[in-house]
């Protein structure tokens, strides 16, 4: 992660439906430098735009967890298993 900024967290909890990560979801309340997501689960998850699937979106198998460089980025969504997590941890300007 990059040095300076604020760094913020949370967790935003699958639908099986393609969800926003906006704050009102659980996550991030600004825009963000970078971000690193986690699948916390044992089940598939993916990352993408708002019409993200399982077959079409970034994979992330159970436990996996990758980092984005973000600056600018709007319209950040995951789909998974109903009830699973991904966790987030953003650094912010």
């Amino acid at each position: 992660m990059p040095q300076g900024g604020t760094i913020t967290a949370g967790v935003v909890t699958q639908t099986g439906s393609p969800i926003a990560m906006t704050s009102a979801n659980g996550g991030p309340s600004r825009s963000f430098k970078k971000i690193r997501i986690k699948n916390t689960g044992t089940n598939a998850a993916a990352v993408g735009g708002s019409s993200v699937s399982l077959t079409n979106g970034y994979p992330l198998a159970g436990a996996e967890s990758f980092e984005l460089d973000a600056l600018g980025v709007r319209g950040l969504y995951t789909i998974g298993t109903a009830g699973d997590k991904i966790a987030w941890l953003a650094v912010s300007d």
